[in-house]
């Protein structure tokens, strides 16, 4: 494993050589086994009432759940937000975005039924208003998707977003150790 830092506190982790980490086109690429990339927890990443997550993905494989972008724990009381890519084999084939209670359990994921392309790349947004009657969107390459409520008892939008102290996590889920993405992230805003 190499860890090295790149000021602001952000850290790659990488099972191989950090040269392999960014292609050529300078966007960062995961292998689906351990890599990601950590941001640590600051105030000015914390959102409560509004959040937009935009950015450019090209998928290696389309099988199960893949952890694209991150502030989201393992344990019930570390749950804020996260953006997954959801593959064959999954309850829908596209992009959710998920997020956890005022209490930390799992509130509700809002996701769409595209499917991504292999291979080639993508521009995902995702935004979230935080209203009384909260709204959440999925665009993909300009398109709003279909976005349907994920299944499941009690499943429901928050009207605020969970606070704690998570770090935001580029390629993988639970704290960086789990639903590792494999493919390549660019120009994430």
């Amino acid at each position: 494993e190499i860890r090295m830092g790149l000021g602001l506190g952000i850290s790659l982790t990488k099972g191989g050589t950090v040269e392999s980490l960014f292609s050529s086109n300078y966007s960062i690429a995961f292998d689906g086994a351990d890599d990601r990339v950590r941001i640590p927890d600051d105030s000015a990443f914390d959102f409560t009432t509004k959040l937009s997550v935009s950015f450019w993905m090209k998928i290696a494989s389309n099988s199960g759940t893949e952890h694209l972008i991150t502030k989201y724990g393992t344990s019930n009381d570390k749950r804020e937000w996260a953006i997954n890519r959801q593959g064959s084999g999954a309850s829908t084939d596209g992009i959710a975005m998920a997020f956890g209670k005022s209490d930390g359990s799992f509130s509700g994921k809002m996701e769409t039924s595209h499917g991504n392309t292999v291979g080639s790349w993508e521009h995902v947004v995702c935004t979230y208003d935080g209203s009384a009657d909260p709204k959440v969107l999925i665009y993909i390459d300009a398109d709003s998707k279909d976005n349907t409520l994920g299944s499941g008892a009690g499943r429901s939008i928050p009207t605020s977003l969970n606070q704690d102290t998570q770090d935001i996590v580029f390629g993988a889920g639970g704290e960086g150790l789990e639903g590792f993405y494999e493919g390549a992230l660019d120009d994430v805003a």
